[in-house]
């Protein structure tokens, strides 16, 4: 249990520090979803499409981790199948 709350004040404290200001005024909320919501021409979708994006691989990362820990408890809790019927 100590271990637990050690790893996540660790998680914490490193989020805290690679996520930076994370901050913002009610006056610059508009303007600040604004920049968000301009489309990058390099690769045409916009700040906001792009943290949609990497926040569902990281919750479906999150999700494979969790059936993994379940599977070497020995619980089966899916099955997937891969065969294609034409």
């Amino acid at each position: 249990m100590l271990q637990e709350q050690y790893i996540f004040v660790y998680d914490a404290l490193l989020e805290a520090l690679k996520a930076g200001k994370t901050v913002i005024g009610c006056s610059d909320l508009k303007p600040e979803f604004d920049k968000l919501c301009v489309v990058d021409a390099s690769c045409g979708k916009s700040k906001l499409q792009q943290q949609y994006e990497v926040s569902l691989i990281v919750a479906f990362y999150k999700f494979i981790q969790q059936v993994c820990i379940l599977c070497k408890l020995g619980l089966r809790i899916l099955t997937i199948d891969f065969a294609v019927n034409y």
